[in-house]
């Protein structure tokens, strides 16, 4: 897909909204895609070579409803009409948990039925990033963020033979990573400890595609993804220090394989409290993304 479809709008002053003494914030404040071929599926993300996210910056831990919405008369822009169907816009989460000063990831893909009437045509929808009660309190409904994704059809006609149903679902689908966070609590310096001995758990990769994907995993400066983190916390980007393993492998469409974190602290670091960001790259004839996961660590 051609980068030149493309435009989109970034500032991460934009998407902001103030909830007493506490602020949401979103890099999806304004999205621009142009010439899309009807029938396809689009990963708004990987197009932008940029992951999205909603952070949070107050105390305590909040939780958020992300809910696609069709436009009202009111906020349509001059020459855009409203989404014919909600559906068009979906969302990889419909519900995030951000801790105070971190931002969560978000994915949206872009799904246009294949059908003639909508060639040519702009339509506008909106994402509505919402605070459910206050933070850390369970009650009421707080305000929202209404990012704005503005669509261009193009006029020409794509080969349909490519866009059947079933592409177009597992494309939505796409390759799924769980958990997006890991916490590894009271571990000892000096001495290295991975993920699957302590918890029992390893992080679960599923391949939802119809084709093999190839994934290799490493470790990232955070603030090269636009990647916040708390203050109290160091950051690890030192392979002797934070790793992955397999770095490599291959999953066969509808497959799952798991990966393990290994962490080796030195007996002589400062602090007690350390971050890290896993960078899962996601490659097939089709894809080309990129993953996050923030791995959070405490010592004894």
């Amino acid at each position: 897909m051609s980068k030149k479809m493309l435009f989109i709008g970034l500032w991460l002053s934009l998407g902001s909204c103030w909830l007493m003494a506490t602020t949401l914030t979103t890099n999806l404040a304004e999205v621009h895609l142009e010439n899309l071929p009807i029938g396809g599926v689009y990963d708004v993300g990987q197009i932008a070579s940029m992951p999205f996210w909603v952070g949070y910056s107050g105390e305590g831990q909040i939780t958020v409803k992300i809910v696609p919405l069709v436009p009202g008369q009111q906020e349509l822009r001059s020459g855009y009409e409203p989404l014919p169907d909600v559906n068009w816009l979906r969302l990889d989460k419909e519900t995030l948990t951000i801790n105070a000063g971190e931002q969560a990831p978000l994915n949206l893909l872009v799904s246009i039925p294949y059908d003639e009437k909508y060639r040519g045509k702009s339509y506008q929808g909106i994402v509505l990033i919402q605070s459910v009660g206050m933070p850390s309190s369970g009650l009421g409904i707080g305000l929202g963020i209404k990012g704005k994704v503005f669509l261009k059809i193009a006029d020409n006609l794509p080969d349909k033979s490519n866009l059947g149903k079933k592409r177009q679902s597992n494309l939505a689908r796409g390759v799924i990573v769980i958990p997006d966070k890991v916490y590894l609590d009271d571990i000892p310096k000096d001495r290295p400890v991975d993920l699957r001995s302590l918890t029992g758990e390893q992080i679960k990769i599923l391949n939802a595609t119809e084709e093999p994907v190839k994934i290799t995993g490493s470790i990232v400066e955070p603030e090269k993804f636009g990647i916040v983190y708390p203050g109290e916390y160091q950051r690890l980007t030192d392979q002797t220090t934070i790793k992955v393993f397999p770095e490599k492998m291959t999953i066969k469409p509808d497959g799952v394989k798991n990966l393990n974190v290994r962490v080796h602290l030195p007996k002589d670091i400062p602090g007690s409290k350390f971050f890290g960001v896993i960078k899962l790259r996601i490659e097939s004839k089709k894809l080309e993304i990129d993953k996050f996961v923030n791995v959070y660590i405490t010592t004894k």
